[in-house]
């Protein structure tokens, strides 16, 4: 996928922004067992009551409950995580060479500047890359 997007952006400014789960302040929380981080992540537990274990698995997999039956949920969400250095790695290897760290809602796009591109902001890392050619901050 990612590969596709380097070739469609190639030409032109153009920029992509990618917002993925951060798996390096999931692990901080479980390390500093921060149950808080869990409680209040997006990503429900499999059980409210299950142990710090039990919620970090269930980030990694995004499991959800169904918020109007409280039963495990069809939708999936997420099926990998990412810290900054994993996803620069895979950026750089379909092409991109201006890859950098951004925040949330800190685009150098002003249009990608909002809350209907960058939700989940807790638990997300935002990563920007232009292709080769092209300058980022």
């Amino acid at each position: 996928m990612l590969g596709e997007f380097f070739r469609v952006l190639k030409n032109g400014n153009s920029l992509l922004r990618v917002s993925v789960p951060d798996i390096e302040v999931a692990v901080k929380a479980y390390v500093e067992k921060d149950e808080l981080f869990f409680d209040h992540s997006e990503v429900s537990p499999i059980t409210p009551n299950a142990p710090l274990g039990g919620k970090l698995a269930s980030w990694f997999y995004s499991t959800r409950l169904d918020q109007k039956t409280g039963e495990e949920s069809q939708m999936r969400g997420h099926v990998h995580c990412f810290d900054y250095e994993y996803m620069a790695y895979r950026l750089g290897r379909v092409g991109f060479q201006h890859i950098w760290r951004s925040s949330p809602q800190a685009s150098v796009f002003s249009d990608l500047r909002s809350d209907a591109f960058d939700r989940h902001l807790m638990e997300s890392l935002f990563i920007e890359a232009m292709p080769h050619g092209e300058a980022g901050p």
